[in-house]
């Protein structure tokens, strides 16, 4: 980006119209496949902080009517994330590769 003048890139995400009272989406990518663990599952992001996911966690497509579900989540993965309060997942929504 910044070898070019002015600096120039393409955007995988622009979300727009939140209100100031909804928390938006975080665009992730993974670092790895889901992680079961202890606590629960767990998204590894790069870059990022780890996110746990809440149970019966909500997956679904950017414009198709497939089915995905959390094994389709793999290293490179790009998907926007909901999060609650407490930083856990309660929402995904996966990009195709």
């Amino acid at each position: 980006m910044t070898l070019s003048l002015p600096p120039q890139v393409t955007a995988y995400a622009v979300i727009v119209h939140i209100s100031e009272d909804f928390k938006a989406p975080v665009f992730v990518i993974a670092a790895d496949a889901v992680l079961d663990t202890d606590n629960g599952k767990l998204l590894d992001a790069y870059g990022e902080q780890d996110y746990l996911l809440a149970d019966g966690v909500e997956v679904q497509p950017y414009l198709t009517r497939n089915i995905v579900t959390l094994d389709d989540i793999r290293k490179g993965t790009r998907c926007l994330a909901w999060t609650d309060e407490y930083d856990m997942i309660t929402k995904l929504m996966l990009f195709p590769d």
